[in-house]
């Protein structure tokens, strides 16, 4: 144990006087002109105040990046001399090094500003429903801040504190503060409404109504402009991964060439592809949920490749175990999803009993939620809610992973705090959220028909590779591990798509089991 402290403490002492030479690079004039956070100093001052960074985290990753700089340059230009132009992609990195600060800076104002408005709409809910009670924006923050789902407000709410008391102002001007540092966008926005009630006298509750109205239609759009996206998606992946395997088979057919290596080229561009989904899609709050137990079975089920069979079987198998494992995580998903599609109902539910003058804990105990129009896994949850309420914990529940059912039932606590005066607006956060949960089902109703194309494409391989397996060099079997792997990437692909997720054990199953079925089928049968 000495010994590892030993070496930890000398590590240390090195990793200082790094810093210190760093530090003493930085005072030699031509250099200190250059330093990165000298000469991009306004920018990545207007880049902090926004995330609410630290200075002094900046001032090592400059230093250490700064100094690492100095000495990869020469060493690089002398790789160049020497060896010739081939290094010069080394510049890329050693450039790279020394943007770093900025780079670092604008990457953490992205995710800062991303985050917030992940929770923008459901501030904005917050903030009319404390508006309809007669509580402004300050209120809502403080909500926020005892919250544990509201992450990115509650942090900039720590930010409009620091800004108060280190220059003695009031809330007005720290939120001011703010919109001159975020400049533009739907946070302004929100802010702007608080605002001008105070100043002008105007109903903040008519204004952020109007705001999460404008919101609502937002996501609306959104979901609407994604449905025709995903179409465009689907049309680039059918050129890539029909077209361009067929037309590569049969020139290679004609040339009598058999280089199978350029079948690997539409696989290659399956990651591209499923960022690009990834990054068209509206947020739905779905988060995958893998257990211990799962892991270590995935993990274990690599040992199939070793199996003494031909590698499409053990493709195969692998797929079949890996998806029957993961079925619980895909009906998580399905639970949430069917919670949420009931929550208008429960909210209506608990609304009649609050207007008998029960409080909303009180009301959760008294409903018979065996008794109302509810889906089993509702029903379960808010049995393990009433438990809850009786230990005298708060309305919550572990196992929850959906963003918007911890929202909802993260309101519901915060209405139950304000006792009498939150259950007024209960009816409103009723259609709020039916609003929101019937735009979704909506959309993923609307996404349905691309799980039809991917039952349908293992077949549609087939008929398409075995039509022109007579010119073609290639052997059967490397035709039907090709329409495997094709298969199985484009479900993986429409399942993204339309469920928003990777997971959907039951499409993978069946194109499995038909990828393989149909490597049976003498090709014959077509003609």
């Amino acid at each position: 144990m000495s010994r590892v402290r030993f070496e930890f403490k000398a590590i240390t002492i090195r990793i200082n006087k790094f810093l210190n030479l760093a530090g003493k690079f930085e005072s030699i004039p031509f250099l200190s002109s250059i330093y990165p956070l000298n000469l991009f100093s306004k920018s990545i001052r207007e880049n902090m105040e926004v995330y609410g960074g630290s200075i002094s985290r900046l001032e090592e990753i400059s230093k250490i990046s700064f100094l690492i700089f100095l000495v990869s340059l020469p060493a690089i230009a002398i790789l160049i001399l020497m060896l010739g132009i081939y290094f010069i992609p080394l510049l890329f990195i050693s450039f790279l090094l020394y943007f770093l600060p900025i780079i670092y800076v604008i990457t953490e104002r992205t995710e800062y500003v991303s985050r917030l408005n992940l929770e923008l709409l459901s501030f904005s809910i917050l903030m009319y429903l404390n508006a309809s009670l007669g509580k402004g924006l300050h209120e809502t923050f403080n909500d926020a801040s005892q919250s544990t789902f509201f992450v990115g407000f509650k942090r900039e709410f720590e930010i409009v504190q620091r800004y108060i008391l280190f220059h003695g102002v009031s809330f007005l001007d720290g939120i001011q503060r703010r919109i001159r540092n975020l400049k533009s966008g739907l946070i302004v926005k929100l802010y702007s409404v608080s605002i001008s009630s105070q100043i002008l006298g105007i109903s903040m509750g008519q204004r952020s109504l109007d705001l999460v109205n404008d919101l609502l239609n937002n996501v609306k759009e959104t979901f609407n402009s994604y449905a025709s996206r995903a179409s465009e998606i689907v049309e680039v992946m059918f050129s890539l991964f029909l077209l361009v395997p067929l037309v590569t088979i049969g020139f290679q057919g004609l040339s009598r060439n058999n280089n199978s290596e350029v079948l690997l080229i539409p696989l290659l561009f399956a990651p591209l592809i499923y960022l690009w989904i990834s990054v068209s899609q509206p947020n739905m709050g779905i988060h995958v949920k893998i257990r211990k137990y799962q892991i270590i079975g995935l993990v274990s089920s690599l040992t199939i490749l070793a199996f003494p069979v031909s590698i499409l079987f053990r493709l195969g198998l692998l797929v079949l175990i890996t998806q029957i494992i993961l079925i619980p995580s895909y009906l998580d998903i399905r639970r949430e999803e069917i919670i949420l599609s009931d929550f208008p109902i429960v909210l209506r539910e608990i609304g009649e009993f609050t207007k008998l003058g029960y409080g909303i804990r009180a009301s959760i105990q008294k409903i018979s939620f065996d008794g109302i129009s509810l889906h089993r896994p509702t029903i379960k949850l808010f049995e393990n809610i009433k438990k809850q309420i009786q230990m005298g914990e708060n309305i919550y529940n572990n196992s929850i992973k959906s963003d918007q059912l911890k929202f909802i039932l993260e309101l519901l606590n915060i209405l139950d705090r304000k006792g009498g005066e939150g259950v007024r607006v209960l009816q409103e956060l009723g259609d709020m959220i039916y609003s929101i949960s019937s735009t979704r089902s909506r959309l993923q109703r609307e996404l349905t028909t691309f799980n039809a194309l991917a039952l349908i494409t293992p077949v549609l391989f087939w008929f398409s590779t075995t039509s022109i397996e007579s010119i073609s060099n290639f052997s059967s079997s490397t035709l039907s591990l090709m329409n495997l792997g094709y298969s199985l990437t484009l479900a993986l692909l429409y399942t993204r798509i339309s469920k928003f997720t990777f997971i959907n054990p039951l499409i993978y199953i069946i194109v499995t089991g038909l990828s393989i079925l149909l490597s049976f089928v003498p090709p014959g049968l077509i003609l």
